[in-house]
């Protein structure tokens, strides 16, 4: 004879009870830890690399031509929406980028540019060369921080006397000239670090090239680099 269940028996559940610390259910996925420290690891290399690239590989600190506000493909740059920040690039790169202003503006853009981004050969329209180009015997300390390429402004000074002193002050001959490219020492009247150094510069005219000619001839020839608000032509302008 089966013996009687009680009750509390007959309830009693009959599955199996998982033991205590074992979870039902789906398992959890393991963490591939190998795939993930490779990961961290390519990402740290591109950071490195990214500031290698931004500390210029031990190149100076320079100004730089930025735009400074974003700027649609086709437009032509004004002086107004341009900007200038203090970058160490690479060579690489600082050989295409523009440090004057004047070199940038009147431009086209090929390509659009947001606010803040370094302004490249690369991204503006051929430069025509529409100007006359015209060779003429400089001071050679005007030339320092100067680069072909930028727009400088004109000086005739007159030369120094034996007391150390120039018989008149400077005179603003040409504005926004295009600094073609330098030459080297040049026979003529002395500057004030001796022997003058020739260069080519771009006008508009056959008036302007005659003017250059001509201050270059009868008095020291000085660079300066030119401004926007400083206009373009002979004369010393406004």
């Amino acid at each position: 004879m089966r013996p009687h269940k009680s009750a509390s028996q007959a309830l009693e559940p009959t599955t199996p009870v998982p033991a205590a610390g074992v979870v039902s259910g789906r398992r959890s996925r393991r963490v591939n830890t190998r795939a993930l420290l490779g990961g961290l690891l390519v990402s740290a290399a591109g950071v490195a690399v990214f500031a290698s690239v931004l500390s210029g590989s031990g190149a100076k600190s320079r100004d730089y031509v930025v735009a400074g506000r974003s700027l649609p493909a086709g437009s032509v740059i004004e002086p107004s929406e341009l900007s200038a920040v203090a970058l160490a690039l690479p060579a690489s790169v600082a050989g295409h980028a523009f440090v004057a202003a004047g070199s940038v503006v009147g431009r086209t853009l090929t390509s659009p540019v947001y606010a803040g981004q370094l302004i490249e050969s690369s991204m503006l329209d051929t430069l025509t060369p529409t100007r006359r180009p015209v060779s003429v015997a400089v001071n050679p300390d005007s030339l320092l921080g100067l680069l072909p390429g930028e727009l400088v402004d004109v000086l005739s000074a007159s030369p120094v006397v034996s007391s150390g002193v120039a018989a008149l002050p400077a005179t603003v001959i040409m504005r926004g000239a295009l600094l073609i490219s330098v030459g080297h020492a040049s026979s003529g009247l002395a500057g004030a670090s001796g022997a003058l150094t020739d260069v080519t510069l771009g006008v508009s005219n056959l008036s302007e090239v005659e003017l250059l000619v001509a201050s270059s001839q009868h008095s020291t020839v000085e660079l300066v680099l030119a401004e926007p608000s400083d206009g373009v032509g002979a004369g010393a302008g406004g």
